[in-house]
């Protein structure tokens, strides 16, 4: 009695089965169904459902495979479209379908045949077809009566996040499938932002959303390593997508509150952006900041953001303790910290934002950028700019941030300032010390008793016109421009042009040009590259078309190098450039005779401009707290006053010596150049 008993169950089971979805999860499944999973089995019949929960709460099993399943067993002819974010993904659910439908259990509950053997992409049983699809992919004809959509982006990649991706998702399903389906629509996912393709269905019909502590079953060490991540927990878990369109939304995360002073930088809305701030302002937080909204929003593909410091050192000293800071409370998973390159990934959209040095400008040529911070912008070689960072914005309009503090206005941060201020295109700020109260009076009353008068001006007040202290030809350049030598000084064919160089390797590289006539020496011109090898300089005196005499370079161009066995003079011969080295002074000696060739010189304004604010600027570095020298201070000027270094001390020997090449490398004298 007891076995027919058992086979009236059975058969009830069966019949159950066959009648209602949520039968037929509870007969397939070797579990019951947790509450939220039967709610969704329990929704009542509609053209639209979708069901929003966190990773792992069974939205495949009863959502996807469960309902596909009971729908190819009930229904005539059913044409059934799977559609997951890749059709990888997709075919992987095709699969697990397949091996469902194929299982005793089911062929005997619906007492079918297996389905013909096929690909996974695309399969028929006696009563139905399957076909799956990636997200976005046209139909092709195809016109399902039940589109199954399984997680439409992946959350680990930049498209989960990314507004233009997703709103190619709502022209897909506006365009190509609702205009198609003649049944209904499952769509299973977890949000990701206020743009996915539930928030665009959700017009069409309600929600079902479970947050996580909604749900039975999930594993607890997942849910709290989950919870270490702002952004993951709230978009995954607790199903509460940020907004893309409001920046708080996710700055709310970021333990940064903006100095008051600092509000309308925040709040501008200008593609370029300057401010010139007293030491100790906070403007690298707030730039900072900047770069990390600007990453966060960003809906282009690939978003790349750098910050640029005079020194790849000063940029990791400066800013990278704040960026990890900052960026990394709000990682999502995908997200990362890179210490050797120095960057910073974000995971929902791949935003990266990388911290580079104007020392090794050239490693930023052949890069784009969507936004660029020029920190300490005194201190960077106005070329960075016009010929690296401007060029790798423009094909993404890209926006462009400068700060600093003054260092007289020859240089990138004064001159770019004096342009801005006349620009409505540039926001422009200046925040001096006695105005912002971000440091207190007493404080600077005592920097103000035991500071130099011109540099408390120049770094608290944020005065242009402060002399630069330890400047070693700003009184020379000064007495040039007063006496009218700074002027319009133009090629004279009939005189020869000589040249003094600078000569680095994988450093920067300056060459100035020169005529003379008596004692009278005329600046005609100075060129500067980082990153070359000589051919590239040879090009540079080809193009000029000058008619050259003497190449000046240091003593050590005779130097043979270990992996060439070759000295630089003869690989700068066999270029048709022939170098007479001039002697070794020591540093002071050269710097002594250039302040005395200053006095002769005349500049052309135009072609040498940054030459003469590089001399301008050449200072020395003294110690913070002995005030002892410590020699001049390596940085862009530093390459233009060495060069001229060259230049003074070639021209104080009234004969300097040529160097002969040694005769086993033929008779290489002389060059096309001289």
């Amino acid at each position: 009695m007891l076995q027919v008993d058992d086979i009236l169950r059975e058969l009830e089971r069966k019949e159950q089965a066959k009648r209602s979805l949520p039968d037929f999860a509870e007969y397939m499944l070797p579990h019951q169904p947790y509450p939220h999973q039967m709610e969704f089995l329990t929704l009542p019949p509609s053209k639209l459902k979708v069901w929003c929960a966190p990773p792992s709460s069974g939205k495949t099993t009863y959502g996807t495979l469960m309902t596909a399943a009971w729908k190819l067993g009930t229904q005539p002819a059913p044409r059934i479209l799977i559609v997951s974010f890749s059709q990888e993904a997709a075919r992987h659910l095709s699969k697990k379908l397949l091996h469902l439908v194929n299982s005793p259990k089911y062929t005997a509950l619906f007492e079918a045949p297996p389905p013909a053997d096929s690909s996974a992409q695309q399969w028929s049983t006696a009563n139905g077809e399957v076909k799956a699809i990636g997200i976005g992919s046209p139909l092709f004809g195809f016109e399902p009566t039940l589109v199954l959509i399984d997680e439409p982006v992946d959350r680990r990649s930049a498209e989960a996040n990314n507004p233009s991706k997703l709103k190619q998702l709502h022209t897909w399903m506006r365009t190509d499938v609702l205009p198609s389906l003649k049944g209904s629509l499952v769509l299973v996912c977890h949000r990701t932002s206020n743009l996915d393709l539930a928030a665009f269905l959700s017009t069409k019909t309600a929600l079902l959303t479970h947050s996580a502590d909604q749900i039975e079953g999930l594993d607890p060490e997942t849910l709290e390593d989950a919870r270490t991540d702002p952004l993951r927990w709230k978009t995954w878990y607790l199903q509460s997508p940020p907004s893309l369109d409001c920046v708080q939304d996710f700055l709310d995360e970021i333990p940064y509150v903006p100095r008051e002073a600092f509000k309308n930088y925040h709040q501008a809305q200008t593609r370029y952006s300057i401010t010139i701030a007293h030491r100790r302002a906070g403007k690298t937080v707030a730039r900072t900041n900047k770069l990390i909204k600007e990453a966060i929003l960003c809906d282009k593909p690939n978003p790349r953001y750098a910050y640029l410091a005079p020194f790849f050192v000063q940029a990791k000293d400066i800013a990278w303790t704040y960026l990890k800071h900052y960026a990394g409370a709000i990682l999502s998973e995908g997200g990362k910290i890179n210490e050797s390159d120095l960057s910073v990934t974000f995971g929902h959209n791949g935003a990266q934002i990388r911290l580079y040095g104007a020392d090794n400008a050239d490693r930023l040529r052949g890069l784009y950028f969507d936004g660029v911070v020029a920190d300490e912008a005194q201190d960077i070689a106005p070329s960075t700019l016009t010929q690296i960072i401007i060029p790798a914005l423009s094909d993404r309009k890209g926006w462009l941030d400068l700060s600093g503090t003054p260092k007289g206005w020859g240089n990138l941060l004064g001159t770019a300032y004096k342009s801005a201020q006349q620009d409505p295109a540039w926001f422009c700020q200046v925040l001096k010390a006695s105005e912002t109260g971000i440091i207190p009076d007493e404080e600077l009353a005592l920097m103000r008793r035991m500071m130099p008068e011109n540099e408390y001006e120049q770094e608290l007040e944020c005065s242009f016109e402060a002399a630069i202290t330890g400047a070693y030809f700003a009184k020379e350049m000064t007495e040039a421009r007063q006496t009218g030598r700074i002027t319009s000084v133009p090629y004279d064919k009939s005189l020869l042009v000589h040249t003094a160089w600078d000569l680095g390797i994988s450093d920067s590289m300056v060459i100035w040009f020169y005529q003379q006539v008596g004692r009278e020496v005329r600046i005609i011109d100075v060129y500067q590259a980082t990153g070359h090898g000589l051919d590239h300089y040879a090009r540079v005196l080809r193009d000029r078309k000058y008619n050259y005499g003497d190449h000046f370079g240091p003593h050590d161009v005779v130097v043979r190098e270990l992996g060439t066995g070759k000295s630089r003079k003869e690989v700068a011969l066999e270029m048709g450039i022939d170098f007479t080295a001039v002697p070794k002074l020591s540093l002071k000696d050269g710097i002594d005779a250039a302040r005395l060739l200053l006095s002769r010189c005349w500049f052309d304004e135009k072609k040498t401009e940054s030459g003469m604010e590089a001399l301008r600027q050449y200072q020395e570095k003294l110690d913070k707290k002995t005030g002892v020298s410590l020699g001049p201070l390596h940085n862009w000027c530093s390459h233009y006053a060495d060069a001229f270094r060259m230049l003074a001390v070639a021209l104080q020997d009234p004969q300097p010596k040529r160097l002969e090449l040694a005769f086993e490398y033929g008779h290489a004298v002389g060059g096309w150049m001289g």
